[in-house]
C-alpha cells in the first residue's frame, strides 16, 4: 500500500504534526480518553465502529478527526493507524457475555493483531494497550491479598473465561509485535469503572440500573476495586507519557466492600432500597442456569459464569505502582458513584 510506504519516510515531525489514535473512541473509557487528550493539546483521531452510537462524543464535533470501520478489517485499521505516532488501543468487547465465545477472540484478540500489523508497517512509535485487571492477581487475591502487576498467569487456561482469556492473548500479540518491530508499549489494567457516558452499560453500570429500578436480586459480598472512568482515562495518558516500556499498570481506585457500595448509592438517592447478600453457591447456580438459557433464547443472561468465578475471592487491587511511576492519583470514588447514579 503506497501511502503507508510514504508515511514511513516522514522524519520532520515539526513539519508534519503526528496524530494520536484512540480505538473505541465512542465507548465508555474511550469517550473519556479523547477528552483528556484534547485537553492536553493532542491531535486526536477517533476510530469508531461503523454504525455505532456517537452520543458520548457528539459535543466534540469538529475537535477531532473521525475514522469509521471495523477493528476486524485490516484495511479499515490501516486507514486508522496511518500517520499516527501514538496509539491507545481501547476497543474491545467488554464484560462477560457475547452471543458466542468466539466473538471475544475475534474482536479482542484478532482485532488487536490487526492493530499491531498496521502499527508494524507505520510510523507509530508507542502503544498503550487496554487490558483488564481480571488477568492479574488471581493467586494473591485467593489468599486475601490485593492483586498486583507481578501476579500474572503463565497461560490463558488459568483464567476464568473467554473475556479474560482473549485479553491475555491480545497482550501477547502486543508484546510479540513490539519486540519484533522495535516499538514501545505499555499495558493498562483498568478495574471496574464508574461515571458518565456509561451508555451500553458496563457490568457495574447494569448493577446500578437494576438496583435503582428495583430489579436487583442481590450481591455476593466481596471487596471490589472501583475507579472513576475519567481518572482511568487520565491514567492511560500518564501511561503513554511516563510509563516504562514493557511495563503494566493497574489503573484502579478504591477497594470497596459491595455492601458499602450499595449503601453509598442509597445515601446518594436518599431512599432506603433493600439489598440482599447472596451466597456464592447460589450466584454460581443462577449464572449456570441463566447462561445456558441464553444459548436457547439468544438474550443476555442475568449472570454469567465468568463474572461469578471472578468474584469467588476478593477483587481488591493495589495501585501503588501506578502512583509511584506515573504519579497516578485517582479521586474519591463517591464522586464517580454519584455521576453514575445521576
Amino acid at each position: 500500500i503506497k501511502f503507508l510506504t510514504k508515511q514511513t519516510k516522514i522524519k520532520n515531525k515539526e513539519k508534519f504534526k503526528m496524530k494520536t489514535l484512540v480505538t473505541g473512541a465512542n465507548g465508555f473509557l474511550g469517550s473519556h480518553l479523547v477528552r483528556i487528550l484534547l485537553e492536553h493539546g493532542e491531535d486526536v483521531r477517533a476510530f469508531i465502529k461503523t454504525g455505532t452510537s456517537e452520543e458520548t462524543i457528539n459535543e466534540l464535533n469538529g475537535e477531532m478527526e473521525r475514522v469509521y470501520g471495523d477493528i476486524r478489517n485490516l484495511y479499515d485499521v490501516m486507514r486508522a493507524v496511518n500517520g499516527c505516532e501514538k496509539i491507545y488501543h481501547v476497543a474491545a468487547i467488554p464484560g462477560y457475555w457475547a452471543k458466542t465465545p468466539y466473538d471475544f477472540y475475534e474482536v479482542n484478540w484478532f482485532g488487536t493483531r490487526k492493530i499491531m500489523q498496521a502499527m508494524a508497517k507505520n510510523v507509530a512509535r508507542k502503544i498503550v494497550y487496554t487490558s483488564t485487571s481480571n488477568v492479574l492477581g488471581k493467586n494473591e487475591r485467593s489468599l486475601g491479598k490485593e492483586g498486583t502487576e507481578g501476579d500474572f498467569p503463565k497461560d490463558e487456561s488459568e483464567l476464568d473465561g473467554p473475556y479474560s482469556r482473549s485479553k491475555f492473548l491480545a497482550e501477547q500479540e502486543v508484546r510479540e509485535y513490539c519486540s519484533r518491530y522495535e516499538k514501545e508499549f505499555v499495558i493498562a489494567h483498568p478495574t471496574a469503572m464508574l461515571g458518565k457516558f456509561d451508555l451500553k452499560p458496563s457490568n457495574q453500570g447494569k448493577y446500578i440500573r437494576m438496583f435503582l429500578n428495583d430489579k436487583f436480586f442481590g450481591f455476593v459480598d466481596r471487596t471490589l476495586n472501583f475507579v472513576s472512568a475519567r481518572d482511568c482515562a487520565l491514567g492511560h495518558y500518564l501511561a503513554m507519557e511516563k510509563g516504562k516500556h514493557g511495563e503494566r499498570y493497574i489503573l484502579g481506585g478504591e477497594n470497596i466492600q459491595m455492601g458499602n457500595f450499595f449503601s453509598t448509592i442509597r445515601d446518594i438517592i436518599g431512599i432506603k432500597k433493600p439489598t440482599f447478600k447472596v451466597p456464592y453457591a447460589l450466584a454460581y447456580a443462577t449464572a449456570f442456569v441463566s447462561e445456558n438459557l441464553s444459548k436457547i433464547t439468544g438474550k443476555e443472561p442475568i449472570a454469567v459464569l465468568e463474572g461469578v468465578r471472578e468474584i469467588k475471592h476478593s477483587t481488591a487491587y493495589s495501585i501503588e505502582k501506578a502512583r509511584r511511576e506515573l504519579n497516578y492519583a485517582p479521586g474519591k470514588i463517591e464522586d464517580a458513584i454519584r455521576e453514575a447514579v445521576e
